[in-house]
């Protein structure tokens, strides 16, 4: 016998010689024997043996076990030979074992057990339920997102044999690409349904793991679809487009409206004040002739029913007036109307229209960048305001007027491709008062109306709008005296203007992160005081008035409140839109030409500096000329 050392532990060599069979000459040599690889449920039992015979192979030789000390144990591996003059480890993977239990083994050559008898014992029975845990590359739980969707990740903490999608609970969406990647790790594509929160658990005991434990519930994952609209930077900025479309649109009429009342101050001397360069023309014959005809028609008719007596020669000398004669019999009646009731020409020649009414057209084209501190986004501004206008004198040197305001905005917002167009019309009265106990007052007040159509970027969607809005405005402003050196006046004025809009509710369409909003109310005080400037100069038979003004306009507005959801969705969210800036300054330069043959024009340059809100940049035209 022999003694050796394994794993701390004596083993004894075992010689055997003698004869069981025709194997008589045959020696085994039992060097080692040793457990491994020890589950609850499973182990591996290995001998190291040696066959010391020179000529005879040992057959047969196996490894008995069982869970009771002592020979003949009731179970035996399969067995294995062993060739003449050779070491093998012969290695048996047993199962089926009953956890935190003793069993016993040796080696074991045809019934005869050789060696001393080892053990091992069976690890701790396996009583802890699996659990698992779910997360997401894109968000954690509880977050929000716009993303279409997003990638799960299952993580058990034991390998899991019969854990799959049908396994998975999913409220407001579901899971596909469901896949395998070990036996504690699992992944899907999470796609929702609509917008709103999504939720991803695993039920208590839908799987197992290898000691057929039922797992215990995961927490709920969950994941708003649909991030909180008032942080994106496109909701923002359209929202405050939109308040400054209306704010610019009101502000322009009452501009046209203020800027007439002191063309009329400059121009106080001439008698051409119809101010207005558009030929308006219409295709029926007889609605142009009762616009832009003359009565000639008629008096020369009159002229040649009272000439009758007179020689044929007078008449057919006048060849002009013979066509005026032979004119058709309703334009002799369009004509009789007019000698009756006064001309009405649309078309006039910078004199009075109809009675002692004038008329006059502005154009106001407005260039602005305003750039957002907080979305760190400009909005570009196209708008275009046209103001068609009839004022007269009364008696005690004052005018009254009314002029028709229509308008077109195109704002890019951002810079992913959102966009905002409104068309606008307006109806606004104005009246300028001048006693001698008063300043000089300007008033307007009028209403609006505008059609809004917008177009909002949210990622990969193209959400698009309608919605109105309805505004009651006015302004009242007051002008000192003028300080007046030689052909040089300086006016200083104050002024005072006041809006409300009413923004209509309206839906977006075109994808599922579409919102809709409720009506919204805006509020509008501005406080202006500046100075006016012009001179006057005669230039190339005219006289040419250059003019300018300097104003700082102080925005008394509150924020005003934009309620939106998710179409769908009943999550409600609030964003107060603040005032576009607390104050700015206005600089105008400009002039008016009145030509002696009657053509006139004006033209003016103004800059909106907004405090730490960008600008806008201004030009109106004036022209008229007779025909």
């Amino acid at each position: 016998m022999k003694k050796i050392l394994r794993y701390g532990q004596p083993f004894l060599y075992l010689l055997l010689l003698g004869s069981i069979s025709a194997k008589a000459e045959a020696a085994l040599l039992v060097q080692s024997t040793y457990s491994s690889n020890i589950t609850s449920t499973s182990a591996t039992l290995n001998i190291r043996v040696q066959n010391t015979s020179g000529s005879n192979s040992v057959d047969g030789v196996a490894i008995g076990w069982g869970g009771n000390s002592g020979t003949p144990y009731t179970n035996t591996t399969s067995g294995q030979n062993v060739p003449p003059n050779s070491t093998i480890t012969i290695s048996r993977n047993i199962s089926g074992l009953s956890c935190g239990q003793t069993y016993y083994y040796a080696a074991n050559w045809f019934g005869v057990f050789y060696g001393p008898e080892q053990t091992f014992t069976t690890t701790a029975c396996d009583s802890t339920p699996p659990n698992i845990n779910i997360s997401a590359q894109e968000v954690s739980s509880g977050e929000s997102s716009d993303d279409s969707s997003i990638q799960l990740t299952f993580t058990t903490n034991e390998p899991t044999v019969n854990f799959d999608a049908s396994d998975v609970t999913v409220g407001n969406g579901s899971i596909n690409s469901f896949s395998a990647v070990s036996s504690t790790v699992y992944t899907a594509t999470l796609v929702p349904n609509s917008i709103g929160t999504v939720t991803v658990s695993v039920l208590a005991g839908v799987f197992t793991d290898a000691a057929s434990n039922g797992n215990t519930a995961s927490s709920v994952f969950e994941w708003n679809y649909g991030s909180d609209p008032t942080s994106k930077a496109d909701v923002i900025d359209t929202l405050n487009a939109t308040t400054q479309a209306a704010n610019r649109f009101y502000s322009n009429s009452i501009k046209h409206a203020n800027d007439r009342m002191q063309w009329l101050r400059r121009n106080q001397s001439s008698d051409l004040k119809s101010v207005q360069g558009i030929n308006l023309h219409v295709d029926d014959p007889l609605l142009q002739q009762f616009i832009s005809g003359d009565p000639k028609a008629l008096s020369a008719f009159y002229l040649a029913s009272n000439t009758t007596s007179q020689s044929d020669s007078r008449l057919g000398a006048n060849v002009q007036t013979m066509a005026d004669v032979e004119a058709p019999p309703m334009e002799l009646v369009i004509a009789s109307a007019q000698n009756s009731f006064g001309r009405v020409n649309l078309n006039p020649t910078a004199g009075k229209v109809l009675g002692d009414w004038y008329l006059w057209t502005a154009g106001n084209l407005t260039l602005a960048k305003d750039k957002n501190s907080v979305t760190n986004q400009s909005n570009d501004t196209e708008s275009i305001n046209l103001a068609i206008g009839m004022d007269k004198q009364l008696s005690n040197e004052s005018i009254i007027g009314f002029a028709l305001n229509l308008g077109q905005d195109d704002i890019d917002v951002g810079n992913a491709g959102s966009n905002l167009e409104s068309d606008n019309v307006s109806l606004s009265m104005y009246t300028s008062i001048d006693s001698q106990e008063l300043p000089p007052i300007d008033l307007v007040l009028g209403l609006g109306h505008m059609s809004l159509d917008s177009v909002r970027m949210d990622g990969t969607q193209v959400l698009t709008g309608s919605r109105n809005a309805n505004m009651i405005f006015g302004s009242a402003s007051i002008r000192k005296e003028p300080i007046i050196k030689g052909d040089f006046l300086l006016t200083p004025y104050a002024e005072i203007n006041a809006a409300y809009t009413r923004l209509g509710s309206y839906t977006e369409q075109g994808g599922a992160l579409a919102l809709e909003y409720d009506r919204q109310n805006v509020k509008n005080y501005m406080i202006y005081l500046g100075v006016d400037a012009d001179y006057k100069m005669a230039v190339n038979g005219g006289q040419l008035r250059p003019f300018a003004r300097l104003a700082y306009g102080l925005d008394l507005s509150p924020e005003s409140n934009a309620d939106l959801r998710y179409v769908g969705d009943a999550t409600g969210y609030r964003l107060k839109v603040d005032a576009s800036a607390t104050s700015h300054w206005i600089f105008r330069v400009g002039g008016d030409y009145q030509h002696n043959n009657g053509v006139g024009s004006s033209l003016v340059y103004e800059r909106t500096q907004s405090v730490n809100s960008g600008h806008a940049d201004s030009i109106r035209f004036r022209l008229a000329v007779p025909f």
